[in-house]
């Protein structure tokens, strides 16, 4: 009994010592895996971005609609202030027109910037477009059918879109853009938004110098600020 014991003992001990056969990896599985879960992962989250907006969204409602209420009960006052010349509240207005200016011009430029780099992707896929075909018979040799018909598929569905891809109007088109994007009608319009923003942001200094009197040097300055906002669409509609 005893020896049938130590016997038992020893075989369960040869066997723990015994390793386990590693599983082979498959590069491709893991590749596909991993692509996968970059996709589930960007939807999860997407998702969670969408709930987070709908439940938000009653918040922000009612928010708004509260502000609106504030701004209606603060119009009477806003009147009465601006008829008496109050100073506070003029600033406050002059203030108001350099902040709209900003946020003005730098939309204007932004979305130029985002049409124009769009054109330019798009000039840059039409010259190669004649290699974005897939070969039907590479080095010489003709695909088998199974083959052929994956090559089709990715084709028709994947890069033909691509090559038919055009740009051939604005992103959001703002005043004076219309048509497919240009560098021409980018320099004009943007040259228009410069120069308006350019004369709406003095507003605080045309105020200031109204409100102190005559003076030389504010009044050069200011020359000079508004002569280079006029002077950029002189040039433009120069050199077009």
């Amino acid at each position: 009994m005893r020896s049938l014991v130590l016997l038992c003992v020893a075989s369960t001990a040869l066997a723990a010592k015994k390793v386990a056969p590693e599983i082979p990896k498959n590069e491709l599985i893991d590749y596909l895996t991993s692509l996968g879960s970059d996709v589930i992962t960007a939807a999860m989250g997407a998702a969670m971005d969408v709930l987070g907006l709908v439940i938000a969204c009653p918040r922000f409602l009612v928010d708004m609609f509260v502000l609106f209420l504030e701004y209606a009960r603060w119009t009477p006052t806003l009147g009465k202030s601006i008829v008496n010349g109050d100073a506070a509240t003029l600033k406050m207005m002059t203030d108001f027109c350099v902040y709209a200016s900003s946020i003005i011009f730098v939309v204007y430029a932004a979305l130029t910037a985002l049409n124009l780099s769009l054109q330019l992707a798009v000039g840059v896929k039409d010259y190669f477009a004649s290699w974005m075909v897939l070969p039907t018979k590479p080095l010489g040799f003709t695909l088998p059918k199974a083959l052929m018909d994956v090559r089709n598929w990715i084709q028709e569905h994947m890069i033909n879109p691509i090559i038919r891809l055009k740009c051939g109007s604005w992103i959001v088109p703002l005043e004076g853009q219309s048509g497919a994007p240009s560098l021409k009608a980018a320099t004009s319009v943007l040259a228009s938004a410069c120069s308006a923003c350019m004369i709406l942001a003095c507003a605080p200094a045309v105020h200031d110098l109204m409100a102190s009197g005559a003076d030389k040097a504010k009044a050069e300055a200011l020359a000079y600020t508004v002569g280079t906002a006029l002077g950029m669409q002189y040039l433009v509609k120069i050199a077009a």
